[in-house]
């Protein structure tokens, strides 16, 4: 079998990041050809990749699995004097003969764990801008749970109309408009290679299918597959607090303040009070240090002071220019209208 080197090196990059070489029954790559095209498929239990590179030339119909790092260690380019790659069966091994030279790596049956068993009920959801969707992503997932013994909420929930998550201290809300009122639940470790594998997959398009217990996404080559998840996400409009704006942050300046008082060595959270301008304070060697700073709008006359988590501020303001805050009482919940992004619910701090 031969194909390009730089198009089974990108794939293999990709497989990488769901092959677990951890576990001796996940580490590998599958290989399987077929009518011009190697299909390559890496799981991790979870969740399964295929990634499909066309071939040129005539196929041995080598058919099995090997090790997913070491064929891309072996494919990857450290220079672009050969293209092509040939990959030859050879006894027990894969032999793959790159660089002028031919490196021999042990290959078993292809029977590697595969999710999908030919019995799914496939439903089309639609077909999603890729980059709208990575967009959505990248706000959302820092707000996700990892907490294993709360599944309901370590997971990226796509909602109609909206992309969900929240660690229980504070929720990201992303609007992401689809043409069905789609209602599902992805685990938090599928999640995070989702969004790795759609950075690297170079397709301006995701088409969404799903079933009872799986939904997968294809962007042009590449295809995900993952479980959904099993329990229900909390109904997150009920702790969502009305929009009503007490004052209105220049995110980037925000950023800019908080970055410095952490580079300060502070402790504790982060007390904000806002009256003609905001004032951002936090102790440091026991010592309170402060700073200073205009707001875009202010309404009201009200004194209002409330203590925040810095890296959730941080994660929050992190892709908008500006930010409406809306807060009711000290320690009520603190929601921020991001112009352009969404909407983060942050829990306040005692300060």
């Amino acid at each position: 079998m031969i194909c390009k080197r730089n198009e089974l090196s990108d794939a293999l990059a990709i497989l990488e990041k769901i092959a677990d070489q951890k576990s001796i029954a996940f580490a590998d790559v599958e290989l399987r050809p077929s009518d011009g095209d190697l299909f390559l498929r890496a799981t991790d239990g979870s969740c399964d990749l295929l990634v499909v590179v066309p071939l040129s030339g005539d196929s041995d119909l080598f058919m099995g699995s090997v090790n997913a790092k070491k064929l891309y260690l072996a494919v990857k380019s450290e220079s672009s004097k050969f293209e092509h790659v040939e990959l030859t069966r050879a006894e027990q091994s894969l032999a793959v003969l790159v660089d002028g030279m031919t490196i021999r790596i042990p290959a078993r049956e292809a029977d590697l764990f595969s999710l999908t068993d030919g019995d799914e009920s496939w439903v089309p959801v639609e077909t999603w801008n890729t980059g709208g969707l990575l967009t959505a992503l990248e706000y959302v997932l820092p707000a996700m749970s990892k907490d294993g013994t709360r599944e309901h909420i370590s997971c990226l929930s796509f909602e109609p109309g909206n992309l969900v998550c929240t660690d229980g201290h504070r929720m990201h809300v992303v609007p992401f408009r689809t043409n069905t009122d789609c209602k599902f639940t992805v685990p938090s470790s599928s999640a995070t290679k989702l969004h790795s594998v759609l950075k690297k997959a170079c397709a301006r398009e995701i088409t969404v299918i799903e079933d009872d217990s799986l939904v997968s996404f294809t962007a042009g080559r590449v295809t995900f597959t993952a479980k959904k998840g099993d329990k229900d996400f909390p109904p997150y409009e009920q702790v969502m607090i009305k929009k009503n704006p007490v004052a209105t942050l220049e995110s980037k300046q925000t950023l800019k303040i908080v970055r410095k008082l952490l580079s300060l060595g502070v402790e504790g959270g982060l007390a904000v009070h806002l009256n003609g301008s905001a004032e951002f304070s936090a102790t440091s060697d026991g010592e309170i240090v402060s700073v200073n700073a205009p707001l875009l709008d202010r309404t009201g006359d009200e004194e209002i002071t409330f203590g925040v988590d810095f890296k959730y501020l941080l994660d929050a303001l992190s892709k908008s220019h500006s930010a409406e805050l809306s807060i009711e009482a000290p320690l009520d919940p603190i929601r921020l209208d991001l112009d352009g992004v969404g909407i983060a619910l942050i829990m306040p701090m005692r300060i």
